[in-house]
């Protein structure tokens, strides 16, 4: 399959150009097409593809983020894992992995009853999953000289929060962290989108997880 690039600046018509490659692909009545752009703008690319489609109707053609595409996938390719979590399941998880480990956690054991906090936490650990830092990565920051003892600390406590969040992913759950590396697994076996054209807009990069895809 052919990768394309189009290269212009904004407002030179690169969206609008791939509108009508999409439109033009749809009309043969042949595969899929699938518009990929960041989450916050499918709404909008949906209406405008909508808009410029005859009849006003989309056929064959999807516009989907990476989180609705691995969705999607799973949702008609089956799942193993038996429950989706959440984000409050996901601040619950950590709030109990925070209380069973608070004797362990010298520079967070001061930290966890203030508002927000495990709210926080949450979201540093998403940025871990999209750029695949890992615990053994934290572990290792953590022993470097030069640092201070606040931040070896800070590091360690971070390498054992985050184990035992995978530990406890590793059951049955699947969350937003996790999904795009599920799905970069499985489409490594799948010939799912065989007889689909995916054109990418709005992107100004993309996480390794999304690279993997």
């Amino acid at each position: 399959m052919a990768l394309r690039f189009l290269i212009g600046a904004a407002g030179t018509g690169k969206t609008e150009y791939c509108m009508k490659e999409i439109i033009t692909a749809q009309s043969t009545h042949k595969g899929r097409q699938i518009f990929l752009v960041p989450e916050q703008y499918t709404s909008q690319a949906e209406r405008d593809l909508t808009a410029r489609t005859e009849r006003k109707g989309i056929l064959t053609a999807e516009v989907l983020s990476f989180g609705r595409l691995a969705h999607q996938f799973f949702a008609k390719n089956g799942l193993n894992r038996a429950v989706i979590l959440g984000d409050v399941g996901k601040q619950m998880a950590l709030q109990k992995i925070l209380l069973e480990q608070q004797d362990d956690l010298p520079y967070f054991c001061h930290m966890m009853d203030k508002n927000g906090f495990v709210s926080r936490l949450g979201k540093t650990i998403t940025e871990f999953f999209r750029y695949r830092v890992t615990p053994e990565q934290l572990e290792t920051l953590s022993t470097q000289e030069g640092l201070s003892h606040s931040v070896q600390d800070k590091c360690q406590d971070m390498a054992s929060i985050y184990r035992r969040y995978e530990e406890f992913l590793s059951q049955t759950y699947l969350t937003g962290d996790t999904t795009l590396s599920l799905l970069e697994e499985k489409l490594a076996s799948s010939a799912a989108f065989g007889d689909t054209e995916i054109w990418l807009d709005g992107f100004y990069g993309f996480t390794p997880q999304e690279y993997g895809i």
